[in-house]
């Protein structure tokens, strides 16, 4: 893991990026846009990124922000859970009721104009909580204004969001959205052998055609899922070798 000076709150693995990442029939589009986005000529304000759980939307982000800075060294590169950010909002609240003035306004600020390019990871916290939905519904309308990328994660479609979360609605449908969906069997059976051969943890292991087979065939179609059915593997027979 290697710290960028430059980006706060983002450490970048070498690990999450595009040469790395497990592609498929129904990421490709996703993997392609995030490229696209990323791209000096890209039109688009935001990038809306959805999907089921364990799917590898954090790690496509990832891999954006370090294609990001390898174009541009000296940005300002933040990545943060809306939790995390819900909980800097409520400690600058409670800074300010004791008397230390300007907090809120500070954090609106790291994360609205001093940040090139911003992650924002389960966007879906915010449902319920419309004070936290405002305050972070501005700082997206800064970015917009200043035309900073950002990323916004979601495990529901952007339809959703705009209904259980009214503050986002404006800034929500300016995005760009790019669903990744589930593998198939057939792809959960490469996406195993790709990383048996590409994860760093993995490569060095050696499975078996047949045992792949029958976790892809019983397997949801999670990749995360997936990957801890080849570790769970590689481990017992590391105790068995041992």
């Amino acid at each position: 893991m290697q710290e960028n000076p430059f980006a706060y709150g983002f450490h970048s693995i070498p690990e999450y990026n595009y040469e790395n990442y497990i592609l498929y029939e129904n990421n490709r589009e996703a993997v392609s846009d995030s490229r696209e986005y990323i791209s000096e000529d890209s039109s688009w304000p935001l990038f809306y990124l959805y999907g089921s759980v364990g799917l590898g939307k954090t790690c496509l982000a990832h891999a954006m922000a370090n294609l990001f800075l390898e174009n541009n060294p000296h940005a300002s590169v933040r990545y943060t859970k809306i939790e995390t950010l819900v909980s800097e909002l409520i400690g600058a609240l409670h800074e300010e009721n004791r008397g230390k003035q300007g907090e809120i306004q500070r954090l609106s600020d790291r994360y609205g104009c001093e940040t090139d390019f911003l992650i924002l990871d389960d966007i879906q916290y915010l449902e319920g909580k419309s004070g936290t939905g405002e305050f972070i519904s501005e700082i997206l309308k800064q970015r917009l204004d200043s035309g900073r990328k950002t990323v916004i994660i979601s495990d529901r479609t952007m339809e959703c969001q705009v209904q259980k979360i009214p503050a986002f609605s404006e800034s929500l449908r300016k995005c760009h959205c790019a669903e990744i969906k589930k593998p198939d069997e057939g792809e959960r059976l490469d996406i195993l052998r790709k990383l048996s051969e590409k994860d760093p943890v993995l490569k060095n292991h050696e499975f078996r055609t047949e045992t792949l087979e029958i976790i892809a065939s019983e397997s949801n179609g999670d990749i995360r899922s997936l990957r801890g059915s080849l570790l769970k593997l590689a481990a017992y027979d590391l105790l068995m070798q041992g």
